[in-house]
């Protein structure tokens, strides 16, 4: 059956989407990882990060992307219960979709990136654990200056493979920011039935590869 992700009328952007956090530690390497997260409490930090709050220690940072009245039938809070590190991580929980038909409605948590990110290689993920929850996403959105294909907005998303384990797990990539490009925006988000808790997100300026 074909996905259909739509932008909400609240002004949110219902796509593949994203997430981020305040400073990245060494440790964070590989597209996914199984390496005890608790190690990167050890590590000095090796960048500055684009966003803040991104392990959801404090109650800053982040809105809450969803549909109005989603606490009918969603939850999007912070939970104490599980974390890759530090007291608490950032869930989102869904018990009945509220779209009609095929239509899937993307429930998450955003952020819009720190200025400097437009015309650079950024480096987006963070540490994450789900149960029952097929469609789990981090992304990050912007618009380029000229529509690419058409589109006006562009979302560059991690595919996040429901493994059935309880561990939370690394998932990262890079995206190339066109120059000028404005409204950069993480996501991490939930558009299926499940949980899913995030924590460690990041998003930094990758020097490591040749700027093009």
């Amino acid at each position: 059956m074909r996905k259909i992700y739509r932008r909400h009328r609240t002004g949110l952007v219902l796509l593949a989407t994203v997430f981020a956090s305040q400073t990245l530690l060494s440790g964070c390497s590989g597209s996914t990882g199984d390496a005890a997260p608790e190690t990167l409490d050890k590590r000095r930090p090796l960048v500055t990060l684009l966003i803040k709050n991104g392990g959801f220690e404090a109650d800053s940072a982040w809105t809450r992307s969803a549909p109005p009245g989603y606490a009918r039938y969603a939850d999007i809070d912070f939970d104490r219960r599980y974390a890759a590190t530090g007291k608490r991580s950032g869930r989102i929980s869904i018990r009945r979709h509220p779209g009609a038909g095929e239509e899937k409605i993307l429930h998450a948590w955003s952020q819009k990136l720190l200025p400097g990110a437009a015309g650079h290689t950024v480096r987006f993920g963070g540490w994450v654990r789900v149960r029952g929850a097929p469609e789990v996403h981090l992304a990050v959105e912007y618009e380029p200056v000229i529509p690419l294909a058409g589109e006006k907005v562009v979302a560059e998303k991690i595919t996040i493979d429901p493994l059935p384990r309880a561990a939370f797990r690394l998932f990262q990539k890079r995206v190339r920011i066109p120059a000028g490009a404005r409204n950069i925006v993480f996501y991490a988000g939930l558009s299926s039935i499940g949980d899913v808790w995030f924590d460690n997100l990041f998003a930094f300026i990758d020097t490591t590869h040749a700027q093009q």
